[in-house]
């Protein structure tokens, strides 16, 4: 059995406002934040932003961060007008989240290393906002944060010494993607590595390859399913990825020793 302890950070974020802005050319606005944390994602088009004597050029999958106590200028680019979206959201997290991202004061621009899934969560983040559901929302919330985190291009985040997020990253997406086909490809565009690196990550950490753990996964949850539910062998097959039954039997049997039928009638029987 596995167990996962998770940090307990439901009474220490809040979010107070998400918006979007889409710009005419040169439109320009100034912030002066006192307690609140605000991050601007860029979806499209171009701008810059001053903070702190600096200039920043941005662009699509961009973020800027304007710290508390801190003047922060930015500006749509006159050929190219960006839209943004905006989330203002308290409490502790924020600096964890900060720090993940390698975002300073210094340093207050974020770079994503895939836009179109960072928009995505975003965007479901505007539509629960719309709808006003307050848990909704906050699920919205730790789904930007979590995607903005996993697909960081930012230097800081390379520097670290261990793969462990990296893999952590894999892991969570083989469990989210777990009724679909998921291939070693869809990993390395996950985390932007090559197959080998990848492959010597998964090795470290558990003693088997990317194929091989999406595999185990998926006959794991399969077992489970097969015990403790009142699904067909088929529907299983189905909820685990696999269009043909006959296929998910044959590699469930290799793996188990045993049919995912008798599987199922022997530890149901145990219970």
């Amino acid at each position: 059995m596995e167990l996962f302890h998770l940090l307990d950070i439901s009474k220490s974020i809040s979010v107070m406002e998400v918006g979007r802005q889409e710009c005419p050319p040169g439109h320009a606005w100034s912030l002066y934040l006192l307690d609140r944390t605000v991050i601007h994602y860029v979806e499209s088009g171009k701008g810059t932003y001053v903070c702190s004597g600096k200039t920043f050029h941005l662009k699509k999958g961009d973020a800027f961060y304007i710290p508390t106590h801190t003047r922060g200028r930015y500006q749509a680019d006159e050929a190219d007008p960006w839209r943004y979206t905006w989330i203002y959201f308290g409490g502790n997290t924020g600096d964890k989240f900060y720090e993940d991202l390698g975002l300073s004061k210094a340093a207050p621009i974020y770079t994503s290393s895939n836009p179109e899934l960072v928009n995505e969560s975003i965007g479901r983040l505007e539509q629960q906002a719309a709808a006003g559901g307050t848990y909704a929302v906050m699920s919205g919330l730790y789904s930007v944060l979590d995607a903005m985190t996993v697909h960081n291009s930012n230097k800081a985040l390379g520097k670290r010494k261990s793969g462990e997020e990296y893999v952590a990253a894999c892991k969570s997406y083989i469990m989210s993607k777990s009724c679909e086909k998921i291939t070693v490809s869809d990993l390395c565009g996950l985390v932007k590595f090559d197959r080998t690196y990848l492959y010597r990550l998964f090795q470290e950490h558990f003693k088997m390859g990317p194929k091989e753990y999406i595999l185990k996964t998926k006959l794991d949850m399969a077992s489970q399913l097969l015990t403790e539910s009142p699904l067909s062998v088929s529907e299983v097959a189905g909820l685990v990825g696999y269009e043909d039954p006959f296929a998910f039997s044959k590699q469930f049997k290799q793996h188990f020793g045993v049919s995912p039928k008798e599987y199922g009638a022997k530890h149901k029987n145990l219970k």
